[in-house]
């Protein structure tokens, strides 16, 4: 992990498919959040206004190397991913993914401690400002 001075970097990953909820969420979010926000948005609709963003990349190792909080859709890869790395993680379940496998997955994790699940969207904002105010607080 690695701090930008006092600010940190959350990267934000929807992963392979769009997830325009979540991109929205994080963007009307992104102006009570004092650290920079890269969002990648796949072939999502929406666009942010207020952090940077791109599409896609041939590898995410780049931005999670980088970060200080990773905030993704509740894939399995992904998710897997990222705790793998150490990384802070908060999860965000689709609800448009067949059988709502995520929420599922995503709770048992959470049971372990393995990461934040944050159920609601409207949520989101609220459980980022904690995890990077207990990160702070902790250095």
């Amino acid at each position: 992990m690695c701090p930008l001075g006092d600010l940190n970097l959350i990267f934000v990953t929807v992963g392979s498919w769009g997830f325009d909820n979540f991109v929205k969420a994080i963007d009307s979010s992104a102006a009570s959040i004092d650290d920079k926000i890269v969002i990648q948005i796949a072939n999502g609709k929406y666009e942010p206004v207020s952090c940077e963003f791109f599409r896609t990349a041939p590898s995410l190792d780049r931005y999670y190397n980088q970060a200080d909080l990773v905030v993704a859709h509740g894939g399995t890869g992904t998710t897997l991913e990222v705790l793998s790395k150490g990384i802070p993680l908060i999860s965000v379940a689709n609800p448009d993914v067949k059988d709502n496998h995520q929420h599922e997955f995503l709770e048992a994790l959470e049971s372990v401690n393995a990461l934040t699940y944050c159920r609601e969207l409207e949520s989101l904002g609220g459980a980022i400002a904690f995890r990077t105010q207990e990160q702070r607080e902790r250095f």
